[in-house]
């Protein structure tokens, strides 16, 4: 797609949601029907682009409004109340303590302080292994898997899985790991 037909998607798209809001956008007549990955995965970088730039002057349009207002002022525009929050994290500084503390506590305050959606599945399959368990069995024991939408990634050729290595341009290739699930 031309730079100019890309303006025109994004203005299509930005009408669409000023008009109807989070409504599912229609932007068919402006999408090449039949393009293929390249073309598709090209437009994708094209919105990648246009999304960083739009949150790069959005960082910087928030940042002046802070310079305006003073810690905890806030102001109403057109109905909305715009205020000052000074931005922070959190960080773990001593992880022993905080393990000393955690394991001091009961299984209750536990489980209400971590989720076990958050654990890394990767390392409690490695700790199975270690144990002389089976890592499989572990995982599947403890974690349903829920099929989503499908994601699409793009990585450097030389950090992509060694199975894909040896794909020429436009050629394509099955993972030998696909399961069917």
């Amino acid at each position: 797609m031309s730079m100019g037909e890309i303006i025109e998607l994004l203005d299509s798209a930005y009408w669409q949601l000023q008009t109807y809001g989070d409504e599912e956008l229609d932007l068919d007549e402006l999408l090449p029907e039949n393009a293929d990955v390249a073309e598709l995965w090209g437009l994708r970088g094209e919105v990648m682009l246009s999304m960083k730039a739009l949150q790069a002057i959005r960082r910087i349009v928030e940042e002046r409004i802070a310079a305006q207002l003073e810690r905890g002022e806030a102001v109403n525009v057109n109905g909305q109340i715009v205020r000052y929050k000074p931005g922070f994290k959190r960080s773990i500084h001593d992880a022993d303590k905080l393990w000393s503390f955690v394991q001091s506590l009961p299984q209750s305050a536990i489980t209400e302080l971590f989720n076990p959606n958050d654990i890394k599945i990767g390392a409690l399959k490695r700790y199975a292994e270690s144990e002389g368990m089976d890592a499989e069995a572990i995982e599947d024991t403890f974690y349903m898997k829920e099929f989503t939408p499908p994601k699409v990634e793009g990585v450097d050729q030389e950090f992509a899985p060694k199975w894909t290595h040896d794909i020429e341009p436009g050629e394509r290739k099955v993972s030998p790991y696909v399961r069917d699930e």
